[in-house]
């Protein structure tokens, strides 16, 4: 049984254009504000996230579709997270943004485990709106217990 619907590549590549020129359009107000970086940094930033999205398609249709389940784990938002922060704040709120970041991969498994648990018993959209809510559940348990050490 196949949960996703099956998008053309023209339509996808549509979609995806679409969303990149949303996002340049959000990231505008911030960074005439000088919050991440000029423009042309904030758009790559985007572009980024766009080719993750690319190669999880393309690998969703390969035969080898499970590795589209590795993809997200490249960290490629954790890079910039990373670049960002360890460029702007001191040695030491650099290596505690690396441990929050190593703890952040708690809700992750709280999501996982969720949507395998519910993939057999709940529609898609179903599991993984549980999924998500109970990585958020997880991840404002782990802020707030962070907050308390």
């Amino acid at each position: 049984m196949s949960y996703s619907r099956r998008v053309g590549e023209a339509e996808f590549f549509s979609i995806l254009i679409r969303a990149v020129a949303r996002a340049g359009d959000s990231f505008e107000n911030a960074s005439s504000r000088k919050l991440g970086g000029g423009r042309v940094e904030l758009l790559l930033k985007a572009c980024v996230g766009a080719v993750a999205v690319v190669i999880i398609e393309l690998l969703a249709r390969t035969r080898n579709y499970y590795i589209a389940g590795l993809v997200p784990l490249f960290p490629t938002f954790a890079l910039i997270s990373h670049y960002i922060v360890g460029s702007q704040r001191t040695g030491q709120e650099f290596k505690e943004t690396v441990a929050f970041s190593m703890f952040s991969l708690i809700p992750y498994l709280v999501y996982l485990v969720t949507v395998y648990y519910l993939a057999d018993r709940l529609r898609l959209e179903l599991s993984l709106l549980v999924g998500t809510l109970s990585w958020a559940a997880a991840a404002a348990i782990l802020v707030f217990a962070w907050n308390r050490v």
